[in-house]
């Protein structure tokens, strides 16, 4: 497993460190994932809104706004077809530089511009006119030339009227995107409340200095999106918005500290500076039509929207209902909006907000067609309520999902435990046998571990059989070593060293099991925790001698510059199985060992047999660096030389 480097460096990572890279940079010259913009629809839920930044109720209609800021890219391609179709630019050279990061720094004037001929290139009607040329509605210049000398102010644009082309979004729906499409926002940030994983801002990119990796301007995309699917509205590139008659900049930029990026925040653009770090998203605004038949996808990708109507019995969901709505579509919608209900609830649930989990379960059964039939929804609300100790609440909520679902061995499960809490011993004795009559080996024995001492050890004395009991402590083994190794390879150190433990402490067996202390030590030595490493991989060589344990051990001893201990690790692995799946790596180290060691003669011997099991592109770099450095060493002329 992969580990950052220690802070002790030695001559050989260097020489290696520098072989990786300058491969890294080819290869990332080589290739790049293809950025897809796409225009993705918004349909307001509300019929006025209220934005306090600025203190004005607006109405919004349907619009569509474009997953990503415009791309250096995209900016030249229509610049050049522009450019051949008699649009005139104040700066029209084309962007230099990687074409997926955003288009940046551009005048404003240009922008418009910009528009209009991606519009036209598209077969839609451009936007942008100049109002002291269309006193005719009929008769108007469509503006194409960015030189000319005028203020935002002068600019019209045809909102309302046939007229769908590319533009630059009004602040309102640039807030109303950012918020994600759905009355209430998915957090502080275009996307939730932890800004470094949506947004990229002075802290993680600016502040780490211009040798860092990060600095600067991202490639668009490559953080997480909102709610609405909407890449790095906060932070990356600040992007244009309208606003009444002069030009905003919105979500701020790589250059700005946290509290501007928020999705509130808003500067006031002057239109004579250059813009520094200031780029564009695309939006288009549709006719009456169009807007109701895109609710119905709106509504399929922001159920939570649905439910807002509902609740409001707005006008505007009858009215898409009634005219609009298919029986299958109105259905797919009801399942969109159910799928959310329950996640918002499992998630209140997860962070011990039981009431709210109750609150959101209850609106999908309660208000949504089809919600009443979900034996899923009444178990959840059903564990909810035992949380807070409502044990009648909880009874006929397991109940209900019994009726829906007879064979559901959790409710039964749960059943029992609720009874066991009212002290009806004979009840909770019923239920228990059925949930382990239906499945002996679920997921109970998770629970059971986990739930503490009071319900474990009436289900441990009272009710289980010698042989229930190793099935379910079997089970919970099974459930632990899953959960740690899927944390292991998320790289979740701390996640797979609780589950381990978890099951090394309370689980029956698990501390018998030489694989636990194995991955554990895995965990703790990404950690650089070297000594608890130590420990569990010797008492996995304690309780098993396997290879795996021998090489893993090694690893911790060439991390910690004990070679000779790395070494004696390495040949037992290989002793006690030539042949096993880490054969090759164990080779490579052997060579790193003997390297650091200054037996350069060995070192080309393991590195050899290394590459005669392993030709991988990677890996054969690796070893093949390392050989180079030791033919460094052995050459007195280059070591004079260097």
């Amino acid at each position: 497993m992969e580990k950052s480097p220690m802070e002790e460096t030695s001559s050989l990572a260097i020489f290696l460190e520098s072989q990786a890279k300058a491969r890294d940079q080819q290869s990332q010259k080589e290739y790049r994932e293809p950025v897809s913009l796409k225009m993705v629809p918004i349909i307001p839920w509300f019929e006025d809104r209220e934005f306090a930044i600025i203190g004005k109720t607006v109405r919004l209609s349907a619009y569509e706004i474009a997953n990503y800021e415009t791309t250096r890219g995209l900016w030249n391609r229509v610049l050049s077809w522009a450019k051949n179709n008699g649009y005139l630019f104040v700066h029209a050279e084309e962007l230099p530089g990687d074409e997926f990061k955003p288009a940046a720094n551009i005048f404003w004037r240009d922008i418009l511009v910009w528009c209009n001929a991606y519009s036209e290139m598209e077969d839609l009607d451009p936007v942008y006119i100049l109002i002291e040329q269309h006193s005719n509605p009929t008769d108007y210049a469509v503006l194409r030339d960015a030189r000319m000398d005028y203020e935002y102010a002068q600019i019209d644009q045809a909102f309302g009227q046939p007229y769908p082309g590319y533009r630059l979004p009004n602040i309102y729906e640039w807030q109303y995107a950012a918020l994600g499409a759905a009355p209430l926002a998915d957090g502080i940030y275009a996307g939730g409340n932890n800004i470094d994983v949506f947004a990229w801002h002075k802290g993680n990119a600016m502040a780490v200095g211009k040798n860092h990796r990060d600095y600067g301007v991202h490639p668009v995309g490559m953080l997480k999106p909102n709610r609405a699917g909407l890449y790095d509205m906060s932070g990356n590139a600040a992007e244009l918005c309208a606003y009444d008659k002069k030009l905003m900049a919105c979500g701020g930029s790589w250059l700005d500290d946290a509290e501007y990026c928020l999705i509130r925040s808003v500067a006031e653009f002057d239109e004579n500076k250059d813009p520094q770090a200031l780029g564009f998203r695309l939006a288009r605004c549709f006719d009456g039509d169009a807007g109701i038949e895109l609710a119905i996808t709106i509504m399929e990708q922001n159920p939570e929207g649905m439910l807002a109507l509902v609740k409001q019995d707005s006008e505007w969901f009858k009215d898409v209902n009634e005219k609009m709505l298919t029986q299958d579509q109105y259905q797919k919608i009801c399942k969109a909006t159910l799928e959310r209900l329950s996640a918002d609830g499992t998630e209140a649930y997860e962070t011990d907000d039981f009431q709210e989990a109750i609150k959101a379960f209850t609106a999908a059964i309660d208000k949504i067609p089809g919600g009443f039939h979900d034996a899923n929804l009444f178990y959840n609300r059903g564990n909810a309520y035992l949380k807070l100790h409502q044990y009648d609440e909880a009874v006929n909520d397991f109940l209900e999902a019994l009726r829906i679902a007879p064979n559901k061995a959790d409710s039964y499960y749960f059943l029992g435990m609720v009874y066991y809490e009212m002290e009806d011993y004979t009840q909770a004795d019923t239920y228990l046998d059925k949930a382990l009559e239906l499945d002996p080996k679920y997921e109970i024995g998770m629970t059971v571990i986990n739930e503490g001492s009071g319900w474990f050890q009436y289900v441990h004395e009272k009710m289980l059989s010698q042989e229930k009991y190793q099935k379910i402590c079997e089970a919970a083994i099974e459930e632990l070593k899953y959960k740690g190794n899927k944390a292991l390879k998320e790289n979740d150190f701390l996640g797979a060293i609780a589950a381990y433990t978890t099951a090394i402490q309370k689980v029956p067996g698990a501390s018998n099991d030489w694989r636990f202390f194995n991955n554990r030590g895995s965990a703790y030595r990404c950690l650089e925790d070297y000594e608890s490493a130590v420990h569990d991989y010797h008492e996995a060589q304690r309780l098993k001698p396997e290879s795996a344990a021998y090489y893993n051990l090694g690893l911790v001893y060439l991390d910690t510059k004990e070679y000779t201990k790395a070494r004696e690790n390495f040949l037992q692995a290989l002793k006690l199985d030539p042949e096993y799946k880490k054969a090759a790596d164990t080779y490579y180290a052997l060579g790193q060992v003997y390297y650091e060691l200054g037996d350069y003669i060995q070192a080309d011997i393991y590195l050899d047999k290394a590459l005669a099991l392993n030709i991988e592109d990677s890996f054969a770099n690796r070893a093949r660096d390392l050989k180079d450095a030791i033919a460094q060493e052995n050459s007195p002329e280059e070591k004079d030389e260097s």
